[in-house]
């Protein structure tokens, strides 16, 4: 199949934005595992997205829900709930304030999603729309006792999209004893984002023993043979049925064990693990990988083949043609910059899991001698190797998560390197989302905050962010507020950065991290309080939304415009870090590279306005600060001047705004 070119990736202008590079990082590593596809938010078509955030200057117009029609509600009539499918499903669905469900027919998955709703004795029931979630706020839309209809059945659902909203969805109606029932097809990005929740109609049974012969009888023989070979379900649909077809027809074990000897294997293996990277780079790990093997005397005798001399051998272009790779133009960032060079790739995108599924089953040796090379990449100098290197591991965890976290994730969690332990959290993400793994994960996480140990701590931290959080956001933050009372310095920078991540991964959640950080710098407590402060100025320095002019700007200073309770919270929390003593120079600093940002772009100056004045309002102190920093910004002293800005704040005051504090 045809590679997709890389799109270089690169940081907002203006000092914005320069943490988050471990979660862009992650999930362009998660192209390789995942054909082109990742699960989550920002893989769409292969291409990567970053900051696509609702622009709060376009009001999208109000589709709440709406109430279940007769003729929708007569679609459950066929469904056969004497079967031994529906009694699954509702055992599965009983305690799950969501459930989505997997059907190629959507014929199958909507009146069963009718059926379930109506056998759980709602109060009401009603019809939700992907729009309505994301144009009407989470309080207006849910009330207790209700059942809830999403059909994203259709060839226009976005599941990648309003996976985030879904996750919020659940965390609102749990307590409100409602519930949510999505159909949704099996190829959608719903399957990746919301594993834990997924019921496939088609895997578990067929749609013939669920509905009634007038809804149709379609078994998914391949489908249920792919979930039977892996014990859990495959990252993503595409890979895992190429490389059954595959091993069906045997050419992965033909082209593997055809190739001369561990050398080239080393090399195939290496290639899997860091495809789409610098040839040069692969190469020299290539060959350390090739060494390990010919070090390992089993893999060695056993099955290394005779490996021909012939003068073409060792040259580069033969060694490409025999790993059915090409190497290709790229960029390659440096200290310096940007400098062209040849990466090099697997012509197939399905070749990194499949090799590295079929070395792992097939040689009984190769394990050992792959987990320990992946454990010295996790805290190589490239970040790019580092975050492949625990992607790989991760994908491996979903086959073995107890020897590959004892192996590898462990000792990269309890190092003392801050790389390696958010290599250990990288390493986490693809198991968390297992509905079989993620209990282990979870246990994992909770033994490491209850070591006490420092970096163990501040690595499950770090993996509460976009890597494991994610899944579940109420219960992340339930636990980095753990962290965050700990009083150590490395946990309370983990905690930060994952909360940036948190937003990161899904704005939606902002109020929810904006809620927690508000109660931590109330708190007396100084351990809470200082990670508070510092989570917030983490936020503001990180998170960037994209302008629709084509500029970046603070994303929560796009959020405080289109939410006024994100509004009041970023007011808040900007007095308590101005005013407090813990980081007060840095958020005069960090607020500085906001007004130069709105310097810049006369289109957000009104919204930078508008926070300034609600900050002032009512808080002299404030107020005295915001007047020594506008004098600051039209000072020629002042690297990034801001004349502009600062007229329109003295202006503010001069017109009364402000005048009780003249």
């Amino acid at each position: 199949m045809t590679r997709p070119e890389p799109s270089p990736d690169s940081d907002p202008p203006n000092g914005l934005g320069a943490g988050s590079r471990l979660a862009r990082a992650r999930r362009l590593a998660g192209r390789v595992f995942f054909g082109g596809a990742e699960a989550g938010r920002d893989f769409v078509a292969g291409d990567v997205i970053y900051h696509q955030y609702p622009e709060p200057a376009v009001a999208a117009p109000v589709t709440g829900p709406s109430a279940l029609d007769a003729a929708t509600m007569a679609l459950a009539d066929p469904v056969d709930t004497g079967s031994a499918g529906y009694a699954e499903l509702l055992k599965f669905s009983t305690h799950r304030p969501m459930t989505v469900l997997l059907s190629d027919d959507p014929d199958v998955s909507v009146p069963t999603a009718v059926r379930l709703l109506r056998d759980q004795n709602h109060d009401g029931m009603y019809r939700l729309t992907a729009a309505g979630l994301r144009s009407t706020p989470m309080g207006e839309q849910f009330h207790a006792s209700c059942g809830y209809l999403l059909d994203q059945t259709g060839d226009d659902a976005d599941d990648v999209r309003i996976a985030g909203l879904l996750r919020l969805v659940r965390a609102a109606i749990g307590p409100l004893r409602s519930r949510l029932v999505v159909a949704a097809r099996p190829e959608g990005g719903l399957r990746q984002a919301l594993a834990a929740d997924c019921f496939e109609l088609d895997a578990r049974v067929t749609p013939g023993q669920l509905i009634g012969p007038a809804l149709g009888n379609r078994p998914h023989q391949l489908d249920r043979l792919v979930e039977g070979m892996t014990g859990a379900r495959a990252p993503a649909d595409g890979v895992a049925l190429r490389d059954l077809r595959r091993r069906a027809e045997g050419e992965l074990d033909d082209w593997f064990a055809a190739l001369p000897g561990w050398d080239d294997r080393g090399h195939a293996l290496a290639l899997a693990v860091l495809d789409g990277l610098p040839y040069d780079l692969v190469r020299r790990h290539g060959e350390r990988l090739a060494r390990a093997f010919a070090e390992a005397p089993a893999v060695t005798v056993l099955l290394d083949a005779d490996v021909p001399r012939a003068s073409r051998h060792h040259l580069r272009s033969a060694r490409l043609e025999r790993l059915r790779a090409e190497v290709f133009a790229d960029y390659a960032t440096t200290p310096d910059g940007e400098v062209r060079t040849e990466s090099v790739r697997y012509r197939d995108a399905a070749y990194p899991s499949a090799v590295l599924r079929y070395a792992w089953s097939e040689y009984d040796d190769v394990p050992h001698v792959l987990l320990h090379w992946l454990l010295g990449l996790g805290g190589d100098p490239d970040e790019a190797v580092r975050i492949r290197a625990a992607t790989a591991a991760g994908m491996l965890a979903t086959l073995a998560f107890d020897h590959v976290r004892d192996v590898v994730v462990e000792p990269w969690a309890g190092d003392g390197d801050p790389r390696l332990r958010d290599a250990a959290a990288c390493a986490l993400h693809l198991p968390s989302l297992d509905p079989h793994l993620y209990a282990r994960v979870r246990g994992t996480l909770d033994r490491w905050i209850e070591s006490g140990t420092p970096a163990l701590s501040a690595a499950a931290g770090r993996a509460l962010g976009a890597s494991v959080g994610h899944v579940d956001p109420g219960a992340a933050l339930t636990r980095l507020d753990a962290l965050a009372g700990t009083g150590q310095q490395t946990a309370s920078l983990a905690v930060a950065d994952s909360l940036a991540e948190l937003v990161e991964w899904d704005p939606r959640s902002a109020v929810l991290v904006l809620r927690t950080i508000a109660e931590w710098v109330r708190v007396r407590d100084p351990s809470r309080n200082r990670t508070g402060q510092l989570a917030f100025l983490v936020l503001a320095t990180d998170l960037t939304t994209e302008h629709r002019a084509g500029f970046s700007w603070p994303t929560l200073l796009a959020l405080a415009e289109s939410s006024a309770e994100v509004d009041a919270l970023v007011v808040h929390l900007w007095q308590r870090v101005l005013n407090e003593r813990f980081y007060d120079t840095d958020a005069r600093t960090v607020l500085t590279v906001w007004a130069s940002v709105a310097e810049a772009q006369p289109a957000i100056r009104p919204a930078f306005h508008r926070l300034v004045v609600s900050m002032a309002r009512d808080h002299p102190r404030t107020r005295r600060i915001l007047r020594t920093l506008a004098t600051t910004w039209v000072s020629h002293r002042t690297p990034r001047t801001s004349p502009h800005v600062a007229a329109a704040v003295f202006a503010a005051m001069n017109e009364g705004a402000l005048s009780h504090d003249r």
